[in-house]
């Protein structure tokens, strides 16, 4: 209205003077002036739009917001469901998500070292994945952390809903970290993160070693439908959540109410203009509410609350109790200034903090509240990662450009160090002692910033593209215990300090240019060159010797040579049982007979194992092939004839992960098989650590087993006709390859043999498998199915992720299955609590809670929970997915109304309640 006014004069002028209307302008321009510089500077504000794809400006606060791309190196953007855009602000709509690491952070930065600093995050979580993940029965939770400090755990209970919270504290660096940690209740995400700058007067319990965790922030009795206050009304960017309730009158004043720069909490103006007073005149005002419904662990709480008189020359005093104790006696809010009334130190910690506000004796009116902001105090961490060793692997992470969550201090929080990264903890300093960047695309020379870790006792560079001599200063590591260099393009000579330096395990192979110490590498070629001469005449006489015998051989052939002697054993003859008449069996159908695998084994010299059919011996055919016998016990539950027609038909299943049957020997009362040899032996031998190799070091390895295995049992499932269920599905009979791959072995056995009498038909008195890998549905009621197998190969994924027998002691010496035990563990602690200590690398907790979510609906009581087997493998490959993410180690083995809401206060009302006293 005014501005038309003006604008309409303007035009009235210019028809009479142009005089007037220079200064009319010169009017206007210096209002103009003035009140832009009556609005509060967003100087020093950080505000991301996290999954944003353009910056902008914020319709209603005026504030800019960024795209988070800067501040973060992780992640995936997305947008919040349709449904769920309609009245949400910009930056609502969108949102990055964390579904390949535990920890996931945003540096924000510039900021003033030892300034405080208001911080707050925005969850919307709007169904972006279509999950439909958060509810109240099962709520979507992750935990945040600001540098190394725990903030608290997001609880995302409703999806409509935009959860906020926030932290008030001293920056104690130049930058801060913003991190997100995946617990294994929900992927974390985060939609708007903001940072504030404060001043120093504010908020006098912030402090080097204290900050402060906000509880609620309410706006007491505002108009109705009123909405939240915040930037530009409050300069500083708080939130100010509209409260009424039943049982209070709501009363406001059009007068402003400015509060001093001195002051320590400078409430909004808006926001003392509103208050709130008990109904029908009432000399008592009271509310509550409940510590565990604030949602953080902490007890230090600090409570501010904030008075305005609005009835001038009167008299308004009143007590303040809490918990029935005195708080503060006859106070008077002063008239049209803002005052407050806060605690220096935290109050008695307390199950409930019920507030009554009673009118004094000197009274006229009754008590009023304007606003109430409540906090709870956490202490900083002390611990840090040692000055030198975050400062190198920053370096470390510019030069090569490493695309990994490294964001924050490298080793703090103490759970949750950077990806291939492992510390040793002291007193408030964490060192590092581990770095494994093997096949992580770094280029160029070896850093000299690897030469500052006076820790590290393991280092791993392999399988990069890194260049250029190694450096001298690394032998100078006086704590260095393993260095792989492996699989680079490295040159020059090895460094003297490493090839003579003791208890160093050093590897340097796949370097063609690398040569050793103490030759030259031109003294190097020679040798080579002259080697290569020695090996090409070598060849050349050894081939020519074969063509003379290739000649020879064919002269005597055409002499009329009518056939060749070979010695007894190799004679092969297709066996026959004394009472059959059978035709021979087909040539693919291999018998043996007993001689023969006498001289195979050479007497049965070298057993391999025992297992439920009987000893396995190592051999070596005619032709050097190596095989396992397996020489059966003689307590068949079929006939000679029923058996060997099944046998038949196990020679010609042929999958690459099944060990192959090659053949048989039935001579009597001797039964034996006759499979391919796997070097690697039993997935037991390797878990027990019979059997030591790469097979176990790492989460990658042991999840391409599983797959492997999981393929073998698909296959018995569903490709054979009729389908195969294997009975007897445990770890020592995974057996591994030279390159360990898993091979299932002893499938379709278990129905025709006894296993130390413990193996039956299905409708027989006793059951087949063994301990621990039984499903308990086939125990009781002896109707077994291929969700029998299943059942027992969630038990075997259970033992590579805890590295425990399928039967285990417990701490009363009492053994439980290792399905109870591993959930009676994640009911009480967290899940690296059961992983695997033998599991040297790193891995990706997403990817392990993946496979243990996998088992455990594979052990479920109730066959129809089970997956398939086929459904298994999936579910597999995609948390090895994870893992390669993680790690790249590894190629995978399948070739309504929005608002924004504190979170505890949804539904203010059960918080805060009026009543009489």
């Amino acid at each position: 209205m005014h501005a038309m006014g003006i604008s309409n004069a303007r035009i009235f002028f210019l028809f009479y003077s142009s005089k007037m209307l220079f200064w009319l302008f010169l009017l206007l321009e210096i209002i103009a002036v003035a009140k832009v510089h009556s609005q509060p500077s967003t100087q020093g504000f950080i505000s991301i739009d996290c999954g944003g794809s353009t910056n902008y400006t914020d319709a209603t606060t005026g504030i800019p917001y960024l795209t988070d791309d800067p501040f973060t190196d992780d992640g995936v953007n997305s947008q919040v469901a349709s449904g769920y855009r309609s009245s949400s602000s910009q930056g609502e709509q969108t949102l990055r998500s964390f579904p390949n690491a535990t920890r996931s952070c945003y540096a924000l930065k510039p900021v003033i070292k030892n300034r405080k600093y208001l911080l707050r995050g925005t969850f919307k979580y709007g169904n972006y994945d279509g999950q439909n993940s958060a509810n109240t029965v099962r709520p979507l939770q992750f935990d945040l952390y600001f540098d190394a400090n725990f903030w608290r755990t997001v609880n995302i209970t409703d999806p409509s809903y935009a959860f906020w919270y926030e932290v008030l504290a001293v920056a104690m660096a130049d930058s801060v970290s913003v991190c997100l940690v995946n617990t294994g209740s929900g992927t974390p995400f985060i939609s708007v993160l903001e940072f504030r700058p404060i001043p120093d007067v504010m908020y006098p319990a912030v402090n080097t070693t204290q900050f402060l965790i906000t509880n609620m922030r309410c706006n007491v009795g505002p108009p109705l439908n009123s909405v939240s206050v915040r930037y530009p009304q409050d300069s500083y960017d708080r939130l100010w959540e509209a409260w009424t309730a039943n049982g209070f009158t709501e009363i406001t004043t059009d007068e402003s109410i400015d509060s001093s720069t001195n002051s320590h909490f400078q409430p909004p103006s808006i926001v003392m203009q509103s208050a709130a007073t008990p109904s029908d005149n009432s000399s008592v005002m009271e509310f509550w509410w409940y510590h565990s419904s604030l949602g953080i662990s902490g007890n230090d709480e600090y409570v501010n609350l904030f008075f305005s008189e609005f009835t001038p020359n009167t008299t308004r005093t009143f007590n303040i109790y809490l918990n029935d104790y005195f708080w503060y006696s006859n106070y008077t809010p002063p008239y049209l200034i803002p005052d407050y009334i806060y605690n220096d130190r935290p109050n008695t910690p307390s199950q409930q903090y019920r507030w009554a506000l009673n009118s004094s004796g000197l009274s006229s009116l009754p008590p009023i509240l304007n606003a109430m902001e409540v906090f709870t105090a956490m202490q900083f961490d002390p611990l840090e990662t040692n000055t030198n060793d975050a400062d190198a692997i920053n370096d470390i992470k510019e030069l090569y450009r490493i695309k990994r969550s490294w964001i924050g201090d490298p080793c703090v929080p103490q759970q949750y160090p950077w990806d291939g990264v492992n510390c040793s903890y002291e007193t408030n300093t964490a060192r590092i002692i581990s770095i494994n960047l093997s096949s992580s695309a770094l280029s160029g020379s070896i850093s000299s910033s690897f030469h500052m870790f006076a820790a590290i006792k393991y280092l791993d560079l392999s399988y990069n593209n890194l260049t250029g001599p190694i450096p001298d200063a690394l032998g100078a590591l006086s704590s260095l215990q393993i260095l792989n260099l492996t699989g680079n393009n490295l040159t020059g000579t090895i460094p003297s300090s490493l090839l003579h330096k003791q208890n160093l395990v050093f590897s340097h192979g796949g370097n063609p240019n690398l040569c050793p110490g103490g030759t030259s590498c031109g003294e190097e070629k020679k040798k080579h060159s002259s080697a290569a001469i020695i090996v090409i005449i070598c060849i050349v006489s050894v081939v020519l010797l074969i063509v003379a015998i290739i000649i020879v051989w064919t002269v005597i052939k055409k002499r009329g040579s009518s056939r060749t002697t070979y010695p007894e054993q190799n004679i092969v003859q297709p066996i026959k049982e004394n009472n059959a008449q059978e035709s021979p069996l087909p040539i693919e159908n291999r018998v043996f007979a007993y001689k023969e695998l006498e001289i195979v084994t050479n007497n049965f010299k070298k057993q391999l194992g025992k297992g439920g059919f009987g000893p396995v011996f190592h051999g070596y055919l005619q032709n050097n092939v190596q095989v396992a016998v397996k020489m059966l016990s003689q307590s068949s539950s079929q006939g000679m004839k029923e058996f060997r027609a099944e046998i038949q038909n196990l020679t010609r299943i042929h999958h690459k992960n099944l060990v192959s049957l090659l053949g048989y020997c039935m001579e009597g009362d001797i039964l034996a098989l006759v499979y391919e040899y796997m070097p690697q032996g039993t997935l037991q031998d390797h878990l027990t650590g019979k059997f030591h190799s790469e097979a176990t070091y790492s989460w990658g390895r042991r999840l391409n087993i599983a797959i492997g295995a999981a393929q073998g049992l698909e296959y018995l499932h569903t490709a054979c006709n009729p389908p195969l269920i294997h009975r007897d599905v445990k770890s020592s009979n995974i057996l591994l390859s030279e390159s360990l791959e898993a091979k299932v072995a002893d499938f379709g056995l278990s129905k025709s043999f006894n296993m130390d009498n413990r193996t039956q038909m299905p409708n027989a008195s006793a059951v087949v498998g063994t301990p621990g890998y039984i499903d308990p549905e086939y125990s009781s009621s002896n109707q077994i199915s291929e969700k029998s197998d299943v059942y027992s190969f969630g038990v075997i994924i259970l033992e590579l992720i805890t590295g425990q027998p399928p039967v285990v002691r417990a701490m009363n010496s009492n053994a439980i299955s290792l399905v109870q035990w591993v959930r009676q563990r994640l009911a009480k602690e967290d899940i690296e609590n059961i992983v695997d200590r033998n599991l040297r690398m790193g891995h990706d907790i997403n990817s392990i809670w993946k496979a243990v979510d996998l088992a455990l609906r594979c052990t479920e009581l109730d066959h129809r929970q089970r997956p398939t087997m086929a459904h298994a493998v999936k579910e597999l490959n995609e948390s090895l997915e994870l893992e390669c993410a993680y790690s790249g180690d590894f190629s995978t083995g399948r070739s309504q109304t929005n608002t924004i809401s504190v979170a505890f206060e949804v539904e203010p009302p059960p918080f805060f309640a009026p009543g009489a006293r």
